[in-house]
């Protein structure tokens, strides 16, 4: 049998024991055992480079990214079976690869928290991916970036993950499209006045670890901005457009892999047949006028093109918009420059309920309760959250022991929040009990509350955080163990 991991020459001596215990757990498993014996793909390939994008004619980020041969800039890979990986970290940074939304040892979750193994500044790690059921995932950097601005989620590494055929929910379509959003050129601001002479020594300096706890009086504080945002690398314009014909059903996969900003997509004329979040088929697929996604989350909608035309199908907000988040829809035959309207009233977030079931969630034994809460800003002006337990709570779970997990946001911003390792099936939404939706990514909404029920099927440490970077770096995390 091949090994499951190649160890980097870099690792501690601690690090290497953690990978080599979780190893042998993995393959005394008996099923594991059959997987890892059974027929894989060989030779995927992802290459993580460091070069220059041209994100429209002529402008260049400087960034790192994922490369290796993907087929419409979509990593494929098949269901119910495993898939023999290699990984090479062509940079001179250590890097994290973590697969969002996939079920996977903790060794190979990609998170320094879980104590995953690390890809080495140019080394190679060669792993077997246990078997995925079919769904729409992603990959991406879980490099920890503190304050900095150009690694992890902030740069190019991103690729939207499909695993199995074509997805044909909803019924047959006649071409799948996929969308992925996300920044560029990030800044950062600060909303109490500071100078610019300032912003820019701050941009410069390398906090001390130790400075981050403190906690000082103060509103606003330090805030990030972009300079451009694409959809598939390229600004409304640059790339070639989406090309339709009139009674074509389109499939859209639709991935937000922002660092820090919510999603908001509309295509004017056209409304979105909701059929999946997450990779999961809703239970309800519904219709509505604008996709609403937190970050890391995804959507899979069919729209019928039944209204001829050039359109633009982009981010609601003006500014947003005006920065390149969109494509062009171009129909056969149509002519004149790209048209946009707004849509009436958009939504600000997602609401889970118009695709659930309503009828009331099973009952748990087990509960563990967080809250969200926003601290003072330290003396530096950064933000700092926490992911507070309820009295008497604790982290450790059970091995296929099913778990609700209540989480109340005490802030006035939504968040985000990702179970890494592990879907769950929302039973709550502010207050209003709902059944059926999967997922593992769900925004918490200003001042509301979710719950969620979830069965964790391996022992290790499973990561649970607001995936917006930002709120992250500034302590809004937990980390689980399942025993």
């Amino acid at each position: 049998m091949r090994p499951i991991h190649s160890i980097s020459n870099s690792m501690t001596r601690r690090g290497f024991l953690h990978a080599l215990g979780a190893s042998a757990a993995w393959l005394a498993a008996p099923h594991m055992q059959a997987a890892a014996l059974a027929p894989h793909v060989t030779n995927v390939a992802l290459e993580i480079e460091r070069g220059s994008l041209e994100i429209a004619s002529g402008c260049f980020v400087d960034t790192t990214f994922y490369r290796g041969a993907f087929a419409d800039g979509v990593l494929r890979l098949p269901s119910h079976m495993p898939v023999s990986l290699t990984v090479r970290n062509n940079t001179r940074d250590e890097e994290y690869v973590h697969w969002h939304g996939m079920t996977v040892p903790d060794t190979m979750d990609g998170t320094c928290e879980e104590r995953s193994l690390s890809v080495a500044a140019g080394d190679a790690m060669h792993y077997v991916l246990p078997a995925q059921e079919q769904g729409f995932c992603y990959v991406h950097s879980h490099a920890m970036t503190g304050h900095a601005l150009q690694g992890g989620p902030y740069s190019g590494q991103y690729l939207p993950v499909l695993i199995g055929e074509s997805h044909r929910l909803g019924g047959p379509v006649d071409q799948e499209v996929f969308l992925s959003s996300h920044e560029w050129f990030p800044q950062y601001v600060n909303r109490d006045g500071m100078d610019r002479a300032a912003e820019e020594m701050h941009h410069l300096r390398v906090d001390d670890e130790s400075e981050e706890q403190e906690e000082g009086a103060g509103q606003g504080g330090w805030e990030i901005e972009y300079k451009a945002a694409t959809l598939n690398g390229k600004v409304l314009g640059a790339g070639e457009p989406v090309r339709v014909r009139a009674g074509q059903r389109v499939l859209f996969h639709v991935l937000n892999a922002s660092a820090t900003e919510p999603l908001s997509l509309h295509l004017p004329g056209h409304r979105f047949h909701v059929v999946a979040l997450d990779g999961y088929a809703v239970p309800r697929p519904a219709s509505v006028e604008v996709i609403c996604l937190g970050v890391g989350e995804r959507a899979s909608a069919v729209v019928v093109m039944d209204t001829p035309g050039i359109w633009i199908f982009g981010a609601v907000d003006d500014e947003i918009r005006s920065k390149g988040l969109g494509v062009v829809v171009e129909y056969a035959s149509a002519t004149g420059k790209p048209l946009w309207s707004a849509p009436y009233q958009p939504p600000e977030i997602c609401d889970y309920r118009i695709f659930a079931d309503c009828a009331v969630a099973n009952v748990c034994n087990t509960t563990l309760s967080f809250r969200l809460e926003r601290r003072p800003l330290n003396h530096h002006g950064f933000e700092q959250w926490a992911m507070v337990p309820s009295s008497g709570n604790h982290d450790t779970l059970r091995k296929d022991e099913r778990v609700r997990i209540h989480l109340q946001n005490a802030t006035d911003e939504a968040h985000p929040m990702h179970l890494h390792r592990y879907g769950f099936e929302l039973a709550s939404y502010c207050g209003d009990a709902i059944r059926g939706m999967k997922k593992d990514t769900v925004v918490v909404p200003a001042y509301g509350s979710i719950a969620c029920d979830m069965t964790p099927e391996q022992t290790g440490a499973a990561l649970f955080h607001c995936h917006n970077q930002m709120h992250m770096d500034c302590g809004l995390k937990t980390l689980l163990h399942v025993v």
